[in-house]
């Protein structure tokens, strides 16, 4: 989950909808509430209490908690675990939830890192946590940006429903001793950089298309610079690209503006991806963790 305050950026994503405000195959619709136009924040019930508010991040490997919810809770810490994301590597406390929901679908028995929000939560002082992907693996999910709706199905009950080209995400990267979740990673092409596909991952958790290491890449960068949020703390300056075209399957994205680190801060990403695609990028996003392939329509 990445944070870039570049204001910009909010044009394209709130428009209106020829759709249905539904979820398809008789899916039960759960509403998801948009906070600064980009995050999608869902109703979570834990251990029977609440529902709170959780925020919907694809990009996240585990579902967490904020320490005074997990207090009020009464969560008591078990192990520790690595959490290794596109921008951290770090060891977190992990406490065991009787049953977690959303809607109609819950998990029981379940994991949950206890880790302060406090980046967040000054965003919306509501988000209580962070839906990740170790809790939407077990469902297909449909990402409905212009109804604001999450849709979740089992067995692939949408799938019938949903039109499109189904692009392969890239094979999966567990690491030994992280708290892993296969990571959505899909291949791109942009139109300044024709040798090779790149890896992006799919992060519903943020606001900024970007890409490390861009000068290796050869893609030059304009004046204009933004400061980026990683996790909890401030984060290196950024600088943006110019617009590329962006190809992804059959779908062609046009004039797409990355973010990129500051020259004097390239460190490489705990995973092993080029940079990080929002999915309020697209207007609705199928993703079929079962048969690992995404179904992206846009705007």
């Amino acid at each position: 989950m990445f944070h870039v305050k570049w204001s910009a950026l909010a044009s394209f994503f709130l428009l209106p909808s020829a759709y249905a405000a539904h979820c398809p195959g008789n899916v039960a619709s759960v509403h998801a509430r948009h906070v600064a136009q980009y995050l999608n924040i869902v109703a979570v019930s834990v251990n029977q209490s609440g529902p709170y508010s959780f925020l919907l991040d694809t990009g996240a490997q585990i579902t967490s908690v904020d320490p005074v919810l997990a207090s009020e809770l009464q969560l008591r810490a078990q192990m520790n675990a690595q959490m290794v994301g596109v921008a951290s590597r770090e060891a977190v406390p992990i406490a065991q939830l009787d049953d977690i929901r959303v809607g109609e679908q819950n998990a029981p028995h379940f994991p949950v890192a206890i880790l302060p929000l406090t980046q967040l939560q000054s965003t919306d002082s509501a988000i209580r946590g962070v839906l990740g992907g170790d809790f939407l693996r077990h469902f297909d999910v449909l990402i409905d940006q212009a109804n604001g709706l999450l849709c979740l199905g089992k067995g692939g009950e949408m799938r019938g429903h949903i039109h499109g080209e189904q692009l392969a995400f890239a094979p999966p990267h567990t690491e030994r001793g992280a708290a892993s979740t296969e990571p959505l990673v899909i291949p791109v092409r942009l139109s300044g950089m024709a040798a090779r596909p790149l890896l992006l991952l799919l992060d519903s958790g943020a606001n900024a298309p970007f890409l490390w290491r861009a000068e290796e890449m050869r893609l030059r960068n304009t004046a204009a610079r933004a400061n980026i949020f990683a996790g909890q703390t401030a984060g290196p300056a950024f600088t943006i690209l110019q617009p590329q075209d962006m190809q992804i399957g059959k779908l062609l994205v046009h004039q797409i503006s990355f973010a990129t680190p500051a020259a004097n801060s390239r460190e490489a990403p705990p995973i092993d991806v080029d940079g990080l695609l929002p999915t309020a990028q697209f207007r609705r996003v199928y993703i079929d963790y079962a048969n690992r392939f995404v179904v992206l329509e846009l705007w």
